[in-house]
């Protein structure tokens, strides 16, 4: 087992209101996972993940990575966030370096952040700033940082909502790649979204959150082989149960 969500749950408050935004998660994170987890807006699942990751507490409940409380700095497990992230005053090589700071650095870190940076196809944009760069290649900017630290859990935010439908299902279908070679990390992937065919084209396991406070609905495992087809009625047919779930 990677990581372990218990009782999981997490209030805010605000002008003395308080509003609970999840409630009870529990759930496990198995080696060669990749789970997407799915849910009306507003259910928490975005707070959910902030909590894996360790960049927010729950109120109460406990997050564990190998056996051990999750801390913000764990190099184990990295985050794709949504909008990319980078910093604009810095080149690619130079926004991956960043993360490696810590551990690597000189020549080491170079060549890090040059394995990286091809593994997401941009070879030749090394000194290339973000301003310079599609949607799709700051992303692919985003993952190879996110790889650079060689997380064995990877979580990621809507990673491709903001994308355009060619850019974002390559991306998939790369990401996909990398999880399934054994040589480069992750072992295990945590995807938030609000696309549920993009959750069961990419997941092996779908979590699907009530409306908030958000409760585990149902974990359902997802029986498809692999490369999906998204014209198989036994595709859409799974399409429809997650979609029937959710309410």
């Amino acid at each position: 087992m990677l990581a372990e969500i218990k009782n999981v749950s997490k209030t805010y408050e605000s002008d003395g209101n308080k509003i609970q935004v999840l409630d009870s998660i529990n759930f496990a994170v198995e080696d060669n996972d990749f789970i997407c987890i799915v849910g009306p807006s507003g259910c928490g699942k975005s707070t959910l993940l902030r909590i894996i990751v360790g960049l927010e507490k729950p109120t109460s409940g406990e997050v564990f990575f190998k056996g051990e409380v999750i801390a913000p700095d764990n190099p184990k497990v990295a985050m794709v966030f949504q909008n990319f992230a980078l910093f604009p005053w810095l080149t690619v090589k130079e926004n991956i370096e960043l993360v490696l700071e810590s551990k690597k650095q000189g020549e080491e870190a170079e060549k890090v952040a040059c394995k990286y940076i091809k593994a997401v196809g941009l070879d030749n944009f090394e000194r290339v700033y973000p301003r310079e760069l599609s949607g799709g290649m700051k992303q692919r900017v985003g993952f190879a940082r996110a790889l650079a630290v060689e997380p064995v859990l990877l979580c990621m935010d809507e990673p491709f909502s903001s994308l355009d439908a060619l850019t974002s299902q390559n991306l998939k279908d790369e990401l996909l790649m990398l999880w399934a070679d054994t040589s480069m990390p992750p072992d295990a992937v945590i995807m938030v979204t609000h696309n549920v065919e993009e959750a069961v084209y990419m997941a092996n396991r779908i979590i699907i959150l009530s409306p908030r406070p958000g409760k585990i609905v149902a974990d359902l495992k997802i029986e498809l082989e692999r490369p999906r087809n998204r014209k198989d009625p036994e595709f859409y047919r799974w399409v429809d149960k997650v979609y029937s779930l959710i309410v």
